[in-house]
């Protein structure tokens, strides 16, 4: 990289190549994935472990309380109460980890997993999981 061509001997002859002459590839192993520039190289863990995956679980669920709020036009301040209904193993573990973040950044006061007579309940997609939600608006 400093002069531009490499020098081999071969068979006691100078080889000389050049930029023209070589190609310098990067090739990640399965698992990782990286990138390289002029002056430096990132490699990076792409292996889902199961605690990302219910990490993922929780944003994506934060996403769909998000838009739910907003399709109900949900004030800023408005609590609401949320009704989760569906028996995923990773979703709940999801939920023993992240259910306080989650509550508190939706404004929510209690989370329901058992359908709340008036909760009109719509069926999403959380990560592989079809599960039913609905959220009761109680005010601010």
């Amino acid at each position: 990289q400093e002069t531009g061509k490499v020098v081999l001997e071969i068979d006691q002859q100078e080889v000389v190549l050049d930029r023209e002459d070589i190609e310098v590839r990067l090739q990640a192993k399965p698992g990782w994935a990286a990138a390289q520039g002029k002056q430096c190289v990132v490699v990076l863990n792409t292996e889902l472990t199961p605690e990302l995956i219910r990490e993922g679980l929780g944003k994506d669920l934060n996403r769909i309380i998000g838009d739910m709020r907003k399709k109900y036009q949900c004030k800023f301040t408005d609590r609401i109460r949320l009704v989760l209904v569906g028996d995923h193993v990773e979703v709940d573990q999801m939920l023993l980890e992240q259910q306080a973040s989650i509550m508190q950044a939706a404004l929510i006061t209690e989370l329901l997993r058992q359908p709340l007579d008036g909760v009109v309940l719509e069926t999403i997609e959380l990560g592989n999981y079809q599960m039913q939600l609905g959220i009761q608006i109680i005010g601010t």
